[in-house]
């Protein structure tokens, strides 16, 4: 079930990275904007601010929490939200949202982790979803402390139903295409958060599929403004419709426009989970910002990853 772990775990990392460094140019662009800068085909582009193959604050959000992991070798919300607020300021000027920001603010004035997130209507945006893939990943050894570790790392700045929902559903997405079982993904994750909206949307997203809509046209249906519902439905769409390809995977959202670094991001990151390391475009993760710090980072997290489940199989 788990033969090549270690190159799923690092690819679902790089290609999280990745599907954000490619999108960050296009960041709330228009459709027809989007595609005018790709219209050459996908490549790293500079951004307003950014240079081609930089990275936004979802990286480094991700980076943060894994950073706490490997260090901890246990997951600890307390150390993953000092890990978080360290990288307030770097991360701030790459692009964050307002709800983490509001919440890493509060953590630096030393509020507690379950306190400092945002709630009501503004914390139901996609930044749990930027950092929950690490949690995902780390409890594929205990399967039955996803709900809980990815309720967790969402309420560090997030707590919201639909936030939290949507941090589960896409574990469970990563779970399951890390283990090659893609048939009836949009079912399974419906179920694990069933009675939300977020349940809802990804059965949209399953009749859009039935129906072959283009992952354009269905990103446009589901929508790509940032809500967590949007975004995780969105991505898992992507890939599903181009299973084999991380290249297709994460054209869908790049041309799409909107919240294209993020839907990138986690459609990139479901389809290195399935694919592996190598099968993502060589010269794309060679034009990488800090790319030896992370491809070092990813392999040596695939590591304890492997081995966690390694052990785990071994004792049952």
């Amino acid at each position: 079930m788990f033969e090549n772990l270690k190159s799923k775990v690092q690819g679902a990392l790089i290609g999280f990275v990745l599907g954000d460094a490619l999108g960050m140019p296009v960041r709330q662009f228009s459709y027809q904007d989007a595609n005018r800068l790709f219209k050459e085909g996908i490549k790293p582009r500079d951004g307003d601010v950014l240079k081609a193959g930089q990275f936004t604050s979802h990286s480094l959000m991700l980076l943060a929490t894994l950073s706490s992991l490997l260090e901890k070798a246990t997951f600890d919300p307390v150390d993953i939200a000092e890990h978080l607020a360290g990288a307030y300021e770097e991360a701030l000027a790459r692009g964050m949202g307002a709800s983490t920001q509001s919440a890493l603010r509060r953590l630096k004035r030393g509020i507690l982790w379950f306190q400092a997130g945002d709630f009501g209507p503004l914390a139901v945006g996609r930044g749990p979803l930027m950092r929950v893939l690490p949690v995902a990943l780390w409890t594929l050894s205990q399967p039955e402390s996803m709900v809980e570790a990815a309720t967790a790392i969402t309420m560090i700045t997030h707590r919201s139903e639909e936030a939290v929902a949507s941090a589960i559903a896409y574990s469970r997405a990563i779970q399951e295409t890390i283990r090659g079982q893609i048939e009836g993904l949009f079912r399974r994750c419906s179920h694990e958060v069933k009675g939300t909206k977020t349940s809802l949307k990804l059965r949209q997203a399953e009749e859009l599929y039935k129906k072959r809509v283009t992952p354009n046209e269905a990103i446009r249906a589901l929508g790509n403004s940032g809500l967590a519902t949007e975004t995780v439905s969105s991505a898992l769409y992507s890939f599903v419709y181009f299973p084999r390809s991380y290249r297709e995977a994460i054209t869908g959202p790049l041309l799409a426009g909107g919240d294209s670094s993020a839907t990138a991001a986690l459609a990139g990151a479901l389809s290195g989970s399935f694919l592996g390391l190598d099968k993502i475009p060589q010269e794309w993760v060679e034009a990488l910002e800090r790319k030896e710090e992370i491809l070092t980072l990813s392999e040596n997290f695939a590591r304890l990853v492997a081995k966690r489940v390694g052990d785990a199989n071994q004792s049952n």
